[in-house]
């Protein structure tokens, strides 16, 4: 009854922002070399603003119920400000010394890519306690997890511990169309500083098979049928990504 809903994830400075700009084809996220996004970002189709709502970005509080944005008296119960585009960078980055601190941001934009899905920018887990509570708590929203590290030392210890985290929230479909892992995708950022592009796809395949390795309890039990190759599946998950490359 709604479109899906893809989380982006991932610790500070690994691109999460640059990623969800370059879906959206669109600069509108600020992004950074330091921990920049402090709220979740909710990204919905223009189409999708409730006829009664003027305003593109609206900052909302903790206890806000994504289910709930069109009901315009739930959203005025736990709306902290809201205004256009040009105010994200002051209520949504740690740039900026604001006093109305919110936990989500919910942004309407024309972008093709939010016909088919809403986008939600997390911020960098573990730059901060306030910054890893409010991941945490929206990781309950989500239908897919983008996961991102960077291709320099790809997939990190932390890194796998944080999606061996995320795997037990994350919803599992079983049916001819979709099966348990083809709602998580892992990417490798900065992709462009490797030289010799084919020296990537060793990069991902050393990396997944470390990754199997240690979240094989929480893959295996997401499966009904094991006798498939796990391995080769959840290999065919990982990609690269370079903000300088085009869609």
């Amino acid at each position: 009854g709604r479109k899906p809903r893809i989380g982006v994830f991932g610790h500070f400075d690994m691109g999460k922002s640059h990623l969800c700009n370059h879906l959206l084809g669109t600069a509108c996220l600020p992004t950074g070399y330091q921990p920049t996004t402090n709220v979740v970002c909710i990204i919905k189709h223009m189409t999708d603003k409730p006829s009664w709502l003027c305003d593109d970005f609206s900052l909302m509080d903790q206890t806000f119920d994504l289910n709930q944005y069109a009901d315009q008296v739930h959203y005025a119960a736990h709306l902290i400000t809201s205004g256009d585009l040009t105010d994200l960078e002051q209520h949504v980055t740690h740039q900026q010394d604001i006093q109305q601190k919110g936990f989500y941001a919910l942004i309407y934009l024309d972008s093709d890519v939010l016909l088919a899905c809403d986008l939600i920018d997390m911020p960098g887990y573990e730059n901060s306690d306030s910054d890893t509570a409010r991941t945490d708590q929206a990781t309950t929203v989500v239908d897919i997890i983008l996961y991102l590290s960077k291709v320099q030392g790809f997939l990190p210890k932390n890194d796998l511990e944080y999606i061996n985290r995320l795997l037990p929230q994350l919803p599992i479909f079983n049916n001819k169309q979709l099966q348990p892992l083809d709602n998580i995708f892992i990417l490798a950022t900065h992709a462009d500083i490797v030289d010799d592009a084919h020296e990537l796809a060793p990069i991902l395949d050393q990396a997944a098979q470390r990754a199997y390795n240690y979240l094989e309890e929480k893959i295996l039990n997401r499966f009904s049928d094991a006798d498939m190759n796990l391995e080769e599946k959840f290999r065919k998950q990982f990609f690269t990504f370079s903000a300088k490359q085009k869609i």
